[in-house]
């Protein structure tokens, strides 16, 4: 097989689709790996300046700015170019949404996301989103149900984005790190819409950041220095991160104990309805187990009451039988010895018409005999006719022997006189043979047909016999099958006694189960009281983290540190002055704070910025 040939536009193209797809493969791997250091780089620098600050991260914080640039990258990486109909690019919002069909926990921060006021563009309701899943600590969870539901991002992003790899896991990791600080952002939405700010890469570089003087916290003069308000902030902070903790151990107790309350009232019902079965059933039973006896008990006096008549008949009838079969015994030695005579008869019946056989065979050889001489006799009278014939012509010639020749006819005459009289004889004797061999005939007959009659006896004689025995046989049979129904009748008396102890057991189960649910009632009552106890020390310490949280909020902020009103951000001047918020402790201008709210540190009411007063308005009770 030939080298394939380079050289040919076919193979040169597909050598640079080849080059071009490992390129890009190989700065997809790139940008992964920098996007992941990137954000390595900027959690830790977010946790150390949170380590050093002490206090809550707000919007102006520059370490919290680069990391949502960051994450921002890591989102939109390799997201899909397709634009829609208005002409803009698409963003990862679309694959929240998607996602927000699986896991419902992300509805909540989407929705506020879309609906917040001053927010135009779908870029700013992704930034928004981000702030709000950092404030609620559950960024972690959703980047986790993000990349867990890969199947449904798959229009969204490319196969080689950072989400489909194993990045993604890390990153996740990374995110739960975030759940530990503390934070408080409150920004208008309309500077989610701005272009985004490009990343800072002098934080994260040592060659970027090694003309900054940095004063280690760890130094000995920093701790001299640090006041015992920083002390007493980061306590208060343990002791929220605690609280938190604690509230979503409570919560998640609550909901399981919500869980079992729901499954023991569902239980208690079921047991009620299957106790209330159990009573219909019960009660059915006993009146099927009453019906039953007196069923029984009436079809068993009927039974015994046929089975005493049938034991009196199949007694007659025995008796009858046995009786029947003596006679028909007699009848039948009877008649075997007069087959025996009529047959010894037969036989000498059968030896005489054999030897009436032989004698008449004789004698029918012998009239033929004699048949066949008188023939000859009589060629012989007429062949001597025919001489005397001759003789009476040849008289007249021969006179001289008229004499002899009539003498000697005589002779002959008299000669077949004799045998003429013994013909006659023999006749006679054939006629006597004749007449015996008929009547041995009749005899014969005679015996043929006594002997038939006794035969036609004897048959009637057996299928009366086999009549007798088919009787005895349905009546066995009709016995057995009575028998077999006494015992079915047994049997469904040892039934019902199982089905009545069966039923006791029942009972006695069924009076277990009150006494289980009772216990149950009880159980309920108690947890019941437990919960409210819970209620009233949750609410206790919701009471004391928001008394935490207003405490926390007053951290003043010194006057040389802002130069820009913190809400609106317009620069301060001699015409507009600084005004701190009492509740807050920050600094912003008049426009900004123009209210007035009573707060627990102050007897008064005292001047705090829009979003306290809309904060404070929002917790007053209804």
């Amino acid at each position: 097989m030939s080298k394939l040939d380079l050289s040919s536009p076919s193979s040169s193209s597909i050598a640079k689709d080849l080059a071009s797809e490992q390129r890009r493969e190989k700065n997809a791997q790139v940008e992964r790996t920098n996007l992941l250091n990137m954000l390595k780089l900027s959690i830790k620098a977010l946790i150390e300046s949170y380590m050093e600050l002490r206090k809550q991260i707000t919007d102006g914080h520059r370490e919290l700015e680069q990391f949502f640039i960051i994450l921002e990258d890591i989102l939109r990486h390799r997201i899909r170019t397709k634009r829609n109909i208005l002409g803009a690019k698409r963003e990862f919002l679309g694959a929240l949404e998607a996602i927000e069909k699986v896991y419902p926990d992300i509805s909540s921060n989407l929705t506020s996301a879309k609906t917040m006021p001053g927010i135009k563009t779908i870029l700013g309701k992704c930034r928004a989103w981000l702030r709000l899943s950092l404030m609620g600590k559950c960024i972690a969870d959703d980047f986790k149900a993000l990349i867990d539901n890969k199947q449904l991002l798959v229009d969204w992003y490319e196969p080689d984005s950072i989400i489909f790899t194993e990045d993604a896991v890390v990153i996740g990791g990374l995110l739960q790190s975030l759940n530990a600080l503390d934070y408080n952002l409150t920004s208008d939405g309309s500077e989610f819409d701005i272009e985004s700010i490009a990343i800072d890469f002098s934080m994260f570089l040592k060659d970027g950041n090694y003309l900054k003087t940095s004063n280690p916290p760890s130094s000995p003069t920093h701790a001299q220095n640090a006041s015992p308000g920083t002390n007493e902030f980061s306590m208060l902070l343990d002791q929220k991160a605690y609280l938190e903790e604690l509230n979503k151990k409570l919560t998640q107790e609550l909901a399981q104990a919500n869980i079992i309350i729901e499954e023991q009232g569902l239980n208690l019902k079921t047991k009620k309805l299957e106790k209330s079965d159990l009573e219909v059933k019960l009660d059915t039973t006993v009146k099927e187990l009453s019906d039953l006896k007196t069923i029984v008990e009436s079809s068993s006096l009927v039974h015994k009451k046929e089975l005493e008549v049938i034991t009196s008949d199949l007694d007659v009838e025995r008796e009858t039988y046995q009786h029947s079969r003596s006679t028909l015994n007699e009848l039948y030695q009877a008649v075997q010895k007069q087959l025996e005579s009529e047959l010894k008869l037969r036989q000498e019946l059968e030896k005489e018409l054999s030897g009436q056989r032989h004698l008449r065979s004789e004698s029918e050889v012998a009239t033929r005999l004699l048949e066949k001489n008188i023939q000859e006799k009589q060629d012989s009278i007429i062949s001597m006719r025919e001489q005397l014939s001759e003789t009476k012509i040849s008289l007249v010639q021969m006179q001289s022997k008229i004499e002899e020749q009539t003498e000697i006819a005589s002779d002959q005459s008299q000669r077949i006189e004799s045998l003429e009289t013994t013909c006659g004889g023999l006749s006679k004797d054939n006629q006597i043979l004749r007449t015996e061999i008929q009547r041995n005939k009749e005899q014969l007959q005679i015996s043929q047909h006594s002997a038939t009659q006794l035969t036609s006896a004897l048959n009637e004689s057996e299928q009366r016999f086999q009549n007798t025995e088919r009787d005895l046989k349905m009546e066995r049979q009709w016995r057995t099958a009575l028998q077999s129904e006494l015992e079915q009748v047994n049997t469904a008396n040892l039934e019902l006694t199982k089905e009545s102890e069966q039923l006791a057991a029942l009972k006695i189960e069924h009076e277990g189960l009150q006494i289980r649910v009772g216990d149950l009632q009880e159980a309920c009552a108690e947890q019941e009281i437990a919960l409210v106890e819970m209620g009233q020390s949750l609410s206790s310490a919701h009471q004391n983290l928001s008394n935490v949280k207003l405490s926390n909020r007053r951290m003043w902020v010194e006057d040389r540190t802002t130069n820009d009103c913190q809400k609106c951000q317009k620069s301060f001047t001699m015409k507009r002055r600084r005004h701190h918020c009492r509740n807050c402790g920050g600094i912003y201008c008049a426009a900004c704070s123009d209210n007035n709210f009573s707060i627990a540190a102050s007897s008064k009411p005292v001047r705090v910025c829009d979003n306290c007063y809309n904060v404070l308005c929002e917790s007053l009770p209804q």
